[in-house]
This record gives structure tokens, C-alpha cells and sequence, in this order.
């Protein structure tokens, strides 16, 4: 194997490239970081062939099987030539056939074709030190020489597409599903495994994806909504990684089998509601799909309010004092709110060195008098 691609394989392929050049390649020549497709200039075509195969097997091997159009988008960064990615992803595939690296696949109701690694393949790939790396030809079944994807296909495409686009439009690094089975495999400490994770590029925090495709009810839902819980309390985990948020993304033109409208942002809010013991941030992808593919997206930042928290609130009597507003809890604690939203919690025994500020800098009195009541409710559980 080259040692540009081992180089690559150790970085695992997930390093923020930087716009305009491919992926892989930024590291070896500054050539390759002005050029708008490395195929379109002048340069040794057997480095460049080397570098695309190494980077679109280990792509497949991510995925467990990919489209072309998602393909495309993971290998040309360059959003002057995203017309070409498609037709440049076709033209590897022809390649990698010819060179028995992988086996193409035709999905239903024309999604699309997939590629899944063959036994060569993946011994490409086991060379370059993916260890794990295996052919997907079992993934599915062969009915009548017809392919039979998974019976979740198209959630699978769906959330393949969203983590492209996540990748593709900001550069963010990127786990996908089969990468969370296959450490989970390994450690067994993801009790929800989510659809993928992504970095965020602002906080750098890792936020774990959940796609809604369709109803969720009884025990699924209360699943989903106890892994948002924990991951907003900072005690979830995903293959090794300590998860800050769940992102949850439906499509916003879904409906059930009936032709109603699903509103999966209502449900989970009132899920959440009804289920938590504290206020709850999370995010929701607010999808346009077309042919199962992500077309745009909106990430939306929300904080659910808890109906724990809010009936006890309720309960607190606050009283003017100065320019602040007091409530004491028979928790133990005298709670103070400032006109410009900080809130505090004192205890009322001398002793105790607990207590200190509670709200963010930015909270409105209303966030800070909810910080206030979810503390009182924390105290007299310890």
C-alpha cells in the first residue's frame, strides 16, 4: 500500500480537508490544494488513482453500502464543481468493477445504485490497516438474481445522505452507524446506538444523530427519549466519544400510512416533556429530501421546558427584595434572580458550601426562576 494512503488510513479519513482540492491529497503537494479537481491538472495519475481508491473504498467500508450521489459529495470537496461529482463517482465505479474491488447494487423505486465491497476489496483495505474491514456481499439477499436491501434501507439513505451533507457543507467530522456497531461490538457501552454522530464546528462537541422516518411509539420512543436525556446531562457515551446533544432530523413533508401529517418535532417535545426531570437542549435538522437524498437542511437549537420542572416552579413563592426576586425551597436553599436574569442558590445552613450561581450569562428571569426550581428538585433527591 502507498504511503500516502497508510498516512490517510491512520488519520482515518476524517481530518478537516481544507475547500478545493481533494480530500486525501492536501497533505502532499500544495499543488493540490489550488487545484479545482485533481483530475482536471496535470499530475501523476497513478498517485491520484491510489489516493481515490483508498478514500472511496474506505467510504463504502464507513457506510456498509453508498450511493453514488453520496459518493461523490465525500470525495470532491469543491463546491464550483459539484455538477461533475456524480459523473466523477460513476466514472470510479466503472473502475472499481472492472477491478472486482466492489459489487454494485440497484435499489427499489429507483433510489439509486449502492456499492458494497467485495472480498478483494476489503483485503485492499485490510492492507492499508482497516482491520475491521470485510465484503458486503451478505448485506441483503439474492432473490431471483435480484437484490433484497435491509428492510431499513431507506432510513439507512436517508441518514447517509444528512451525514454527507453535514460533512460535504462544513467540512465536519463524521461517524457513521456501521462505525458505532462495530466499536459498540467491540466495548459494549451504547445501550442506543444513534444514526451517525457529527462534530460540531463551532463548540467542537460531538452531537449524536437521530433520524425520524417514521412513528415512533411504546418502548422506541421512550428509548430515543431517554438517550436525549442522558446525553443532555453529559453521561452518554458513543463509541468512545462523550456526546454534548441528540440532533433529531425528520423530513418535514412526512406523513404515516394514512396520508396525515407527521409532526415528529411535536412528538418528541411532548415525549420529552412528559419524561424529564429537567429542562432538556437538544436540536432538530429540519429536512428537504428528494429522492431520499437530503436536498437542504436547517439545524434548529432548542431547549424542551420539563413539566417536572415547571410544576414545581409553580409551587415556588417569589417575593420582591431590592432589585431581585427571592423564593425559599424546603430544600434547603434561598433562591435569588437579578433583573438581568442571574440566578443564585444560598444555603440556608452556614455549614453547607454548596449552592453558587446557577443560570448562563445570557438567561431571560423566567430561565433563571426554571434553573432556580430544577436545583430544588436536584437538592432533595441527593
Amino acid at each position: 500500500m502507498p504511503a500516502e494512503c497508510k498516512r490517510a488510513a491512520l488519520a482515518g479519513g476524517l481530518a478537516e480537508p481544507r475547500r478545493g482540492c481533494y480530500t486525501l491529497a492536501r497533505h502532499y503537494d500544495e499543488d493540490y490544494m489550488n487545484a479545482p479537481n485533481p483530475l482536471e491538472k496535470k499530475y501523476d495519475s497513478a498517485h491520484v488513482g491510489r489516493v481515490l481508491d483508498f478514500s472511496g473504498l474506505m467510504w463504502v467500508h464507513k457506510f456498509g453500502y453508498l450511493r453514488l450521489q453520496e459518493l461523490g459529495l465525500l470525495l470532491y470537496t469543491n463546491p464550483e464543481k459539484n455538477k461533475y461529482q456524480y459523473q466523477y463517482a460513476v466514472r470510479l465505479a466503472v473502475k472499481w468493477r472492472e477491478k472486482k474491488l466492489v459489487i454494485q447494487r440497484i435499489l427499489p423505486d429507483n433510489a439509486g445504485t449502492v456499492l458494497v465491497l467485495s472480498r478483494k476489496g476489503a483485503d485492499f483495505l485490510l492492507d492499508a490497516g482497516f482491520d475491521d474491514a470485510k465484503t458486503g456481499k451478505d448485506i441483503g439477499a439474492i432473490d431471483n438474481e435480484k437484490w433484497i436491501p435491509p428492510n431499513d434501507w431507506k432510513h439507512h439513505v436517508i441518514a447517509t445522505s444528512l451525514l454527507t451533507r453535514l460533512r460535504y457543507d462544513y467540512l465536519r467530522e463524521i461517524v457513521t452507524e456501521y462505525d458505532i456497531k462495530r466499536f459498540n461490538s467491540r466495548e459494549r457501552i451504547c445501550d442506543k446506538m444513534p444514526d451517525g454522530l457529527y462534530r460540531d464546528i463551532e463548540t467542537k462537541k460531538w452531537i449524536a444523530v437521530e433520524i425520524e422516518s417514521a412513528r415512533k411509539t411504546g418502548p422506541e420512543m421512550k428509548r430515543l427519549i431517554k438517550s436525549i436525556i442522558a446525553a443532555s446531562a453529559g453521561k452518554r457515551i458513543v463509541s468512545g466519544k462523550q456526546i454534548d446533544c441528540v440532533a433529531i432530523a425528520y423530513d418535514r413533508a412526512a406523513s404515516d400510512e394514512r396520508g396525515y401529517t407527521l409532526d415528529h418535532r411535536k412528538r418528541v417535545i411532548n415525549a420529552i416533556k412528559k419524561e424529564a426531570d429537567r429542562d432538556i437542549t437538544l436540536k432538530f435538522i429540519n429536512c428537504e429530501l428528494s429522492n431520499l437524498g437530503v436536498k437542504n437542511y436547517v439545524i434548529e437549537n432548542c431547549i424542551v421546558e420539563a413539566d417536572y420542572v415547571s410544576g414545581h416552579l409553580a409551587r415556588m413563592e417569589w417575593r420582591k427584595r431590592a432589585d431581585e426576586q427571592v423564593a425559599i425551597d424546603d430544600a434547603g436553599f434561598e433562591y435569588r434572580v437579578t433583573s438581568d436574569g442571574h440566578a443564585y442558590a444560598e444555603p440556608l445552613d452556614s455549614s453547607d458550601s454548596s449552592g453558587g450561581r446557577l443560570s448562563a450569562t445570557d438567561a431571560t428571569v423566567t430561565a433563571a426562576k426554571r434553573a432556580c426550581a430544577a436545583h430544588a428538585l436536584a437538592a432533595r433527591t441527593v
